[in-house]
């Protein structure tokens, strides 16, 4: 009866060693395939519409600027910001030579309503902040202020 059982599982071990083989050959296909058409389908999807693909990829690229920023500075303000990368700083620096000074290739540039951030995400360091100041708004003050009369 012992002779009987050690066949039998000798038997199993031997179909194992001929199972796995092909069972890793058949998840490698399966893998080739799932990989094959999601690229596939990524490549259909850039050629029929490579605006919005371009679109994700800055969203993308902004959602994780501002996530690193936030661990930088504290953000408090709830309106989202415009985020631009810094590709020629010469040309920011002949705009406003103060805040640009120390600007370089591939800083981002994030303007809130009511300030302007410098960030480099390389070092993780906040280059720049200043305040945005509404003209506009200042113009109209020193209008009402100039015709309130003046109190003697």
């Amino acid at each position: 009866m012992e002779e009987n059982t050690s066949k039998k599982k000798f038997s199993a071990k031997k179909l194992n060693n001929k199972f796995m083989p092909w069972a890793a050959l058949v998840i490698v296909l399966a893998g080739g395939i799932a990989g094959t058409m999601y690229y596939k389908d990524r490549a259909d999807k850039v050629e029929s519409d490579p605006a919005s693909v371009q679109q994700e990829q800055n969203q993308a690229e902004t959602d994780r600027v501002l996530s690193k920023l936030s661990t930088a500075i504290l953000i408090d303000e709830t309106d989202k910001p415009t985020v631009a990368r810094v590709d020629d700083p010469t040309k920011l620096k002949s705009s406003n030579e103060t805040f640009y000074k120390n600007v370089q290739q591939g800083d981002y540039l994030i303007i809130y309503p009511k300030r302007a951030i410098i960030y480099r995400e390389s070092n993780d360091q906040v280059i720049n902040i200043a305040p945005i100041i509404n003209t506009s708004d200042l113009q109209k003050k020193q209008e009402e202020q100039s015709q309130q009369p003046a109190a003697n």
